[in-house]
């Protein structure tokens, strides 16, 4: 996918692997047919819950990532970006690292960087 210089450019950015299609699946795949350039920005890999085959932790992260990426190609995303953040899980106390245990700031910052590089004209949360 090759994004040109023209296009208008939409940016999604979400917490978790599946937000992207359940919350804004349709537009990404109208945007791009419609002309649109479209990038994802994902904060976490979502390695804090357990799949019905009881998967968890990295192995969980590492297939909803791949999952992502797959869903991202069928919407004719050009670009997806999983940032650093761990997944916090629903409950229990917020370990450090994680996207709700962040310091507000970093994660502003994080997310700042990741829109400069794609300079939309739409950006979708």
């Amino acid at each position: 996918m090759t994004s040109t210089a023209q296009a208008p450019r939409l940016h999604v950015v979400v917490a978790h692997p599946d937000d992207e299609t359940f919350g804004c699946g349709g537009l990404l795949l109208h945007a791009q047919a419609a002309g649109f350039d479209t990038f994802v920005t994902c904060a976490t890999r979502g390695e804090a819950g357990e799949d019905r085959d009881g998967r968890t932790g990295p192995v969980l992260g590492d297939l909803r990532a791949a999952e992502l990426r797959s869903a991202a190609t069928l919407l004719g995303v050009s670009d997806v970006e999983l940032l650093d953040f761990a997944d916090s899980g629903m409950a229990g106390p917020t370990a450090p690292g994680t996207l709700v245990g962040a310091d507000l700031a970093d994660v502003v910052a994080t997310i700042v960087d990741s829109l400069r590089r794609t300079r939309p004209d739409v950006v979708l949360t």
